[in-house]
């Protein structure tokens, strides 16, 4: 990626200023056999917080996590 590229003024859009600034801490991905259940428990996770305006939020992130580690294990690929 070239880091000189100021990703919101080329795009036009302020919103890219956040991937740009996100893409310095990614990581990549490890290889994981089959990523469906890990996209829909984290759709199902994120789509019921985003439903509900009384939801704990840190609470239900912190069971999404516990649940895709325990699908990482279960794949062997944490």
């Amino acid at each position: 990626m070239n880091t000189q590229i100021d990703m919101a003024a080329e795009r036009q859009d302020p919103r890219w200023k956040v991937f740009q600034e996100s893409y310095a801490n990614a990581v990549y991905a490890p290889p994981v056999p089959n990523w469906a259940p890990i996209r829909q428990t984290s759709a199902d996770a994120i789509n019921t917080v985003w439903a509900d305006c009384s939801a704990d939020v840190r609470s239900a992130m912190e069971a999404l996590n516990t649940k895709l580690n325990q699908e990482l294990q279960s794949q062997k690929a944490s």
